[in-house]
């Protein structure tokens, strides 16, 4: 009963191969959108206003550095995340007998809940898979209902053995064979002779039943992972990355944008209000009898935040090409009326 309940299952794999093909689809999709997002966002910075920034100062530097390693980490690890959905897992049949060489820890994996849950396509029971118009008794039914539930672990190490039986049976001509895949208690020894061309079908049918299963164990195994690698990255990576992405980018533009200096390129007429601390103008080579006064005169040179300036509208305040920082005055170009 268990060869002729096994021999013809083969259930079909289409519907699992599209949902396969349209989860990696999608995860090419966002493995794409990432990198053009990547690429478009850093082409809109001006790297060289980035590097300006982050060269005045150890706490600008810290800044940029770290919102330039958020906003790259976060990209590369959805990119990361969303090709790991693209790369084959690599289940195999005696891959999961592995795992599944400890009972305890293998009730805890993922895997286990999940195969388990879906035993019925993997491996009818034997009661589903009689031919119809098969007469059987109650007793017989319910044995049938009792068996022991399919392990997938032993699916690889029974098709060992049925490998093996193929071979003794080819080379030696007979082949010895025990075990019982629905029962692992079953203690059934089966004779296979090699004059007899039903023997040698029989076990080829076992034989190629239990290899079709464990391949569809595998198959199946492989898109659950690649579906709970996408779960996992949609639902839970990245909405979280995907911000975090986007907010350290804005904040890197707005923090380049509000420090970065403009360059004068030609003279600008100013106003330029002194700072009343005569020290700061010390420092900065401006004359003292500068201090608190407004005087007009030209930029031209330095950076609107920092312009190198000259005036002789003022006795008091003459000014050759002064450099007047933010902490020594006020500079303010001078629009004209028209």
């Amino acid at each position: 009963m268990t060869e002729g309940a096994t021999a013809g299952v083969s259930p079909e794999l289409g519907p699992l191969t599209s949902e396969l093909d349209s989860v990696q689809g999608a995860a090419k999709w966002l493995v794409g959108a990432a990198a053009s997002s990547l690429a478009v966002l850093v082409a809109g910075l001006q790297l060289s206003s980035v590097a300006e920034v982050a060269s005045r100062g150890s706490v600008d530097l810290a800044v940029v550095a770290g919102l330039c390693t958020v906003a790259v980490g976060s990209v590369g690890t959805i990119l990361v995340l969303a090709a790991r959905v693209l790369v084959h897992p690599g289940w195999t049949p005696n891959l999961i007998a592995q795992e599944s060489s400890n009972p305890d820890e293998w009730q805890k994996h993922w895997l286990s809940n999940a195969l388990d849950a879906r035993r019925g396509f993997l491996m009818p029971e034997l009661v589903d898979s009689i031919p119809t118009g098969t007469t059987l008794s109650v007793a017989q039914i319910a044995e049938a209902a009792m068996r022991p539930a399919l392990k997938v672990g032993r699916l690889y190490g029974h098709q060992q053995r049925l490998l093996q039986a193929w071979f003794e049976l080819v080379e030696l001509g007979e082949a010895r064979f025990s075990g019982d895949l629905f029962d692992e208690g079953s203690t059934q020894v089966a004779v296979y002779r090699l004059r007899s061309s039903d023997d040698a079908t029989r076990l080829q049918h076992r034989l190629t039943a239990t290899a079709a299963a464990a391949n569809r164990v595998a198959s199946v195994a492989n898109l659950l992972d690649v579906r709970r690698r996408y779960r996992r990255l949609v639902a839970g990576w990245l909405p979280v990355l995907g911000g975090l992405a986007v907010l350290s980018i804005l904040a890197l533009i707005w923090f380049v944008a509000s420090n970065a200096q403009v360059p004068i390129t030609a003279p600008v007429q100013v106003d330029i209000k002194f700072s009343n601390d005569a020290g700061a103008l010390v420092e900065n080579q401006i004359p003292g009898s500068c201090k608190g006064l407004t005087v007009r005169g030209a930029a031209i040179n330095g950076s609107l935040s920092e312009p190198i300036v000259s005036s002789i509208n003022d006795a008091h305040c003459v000014l050759n090409q002064a450099k007047v920082p933010p902490a020594a005055g006020t500079v303010v170009p001078v629009v004209p009326v028209k």
